[in-house]
């Protein structure tokens, strides 16, 4: 609920988004994401479960927490951030 009122207030260049949500699944904001004014917004997803291949055709990368250096998330985002029409 808290990420649906930050996606309507503010005009993000990339979310980090995690499967694994207080209230729901993360997943769930995705057709919000896409459908936004202007360019769908990259999505990062970074979580402790692996996404799955439907998952992982609809967003910029997927990062599993466990093998992934916040140096090397820092790295993705800056990259997609940089150049969102291309997914490193």
């Amino acid at each position: 609920a808290e990420a649906r009122e930050l996606l309507a207030e503010r005009g993000d260049d990339a979310v980090i988004l995690d499967l694994a949500l207080p209230d729901g699944s993360g997943a769930a904001l995705l057709p919000e994401l896409a459908i936004r004014p202007g360019a769908p917004i990259p999505v990062v997803v970074f979580s402790a479960a692996e996404a799955g291949d439907d998952l992982v055709q609809r967003v910029s990368r997927a990062l599993v927490k466990s093998r992934t250096s916040v140096d090397e998330l820092a790295r993705v985002v800056r990259q997609i951030v940089a150049d969102p029409g291309r997914a490193p």
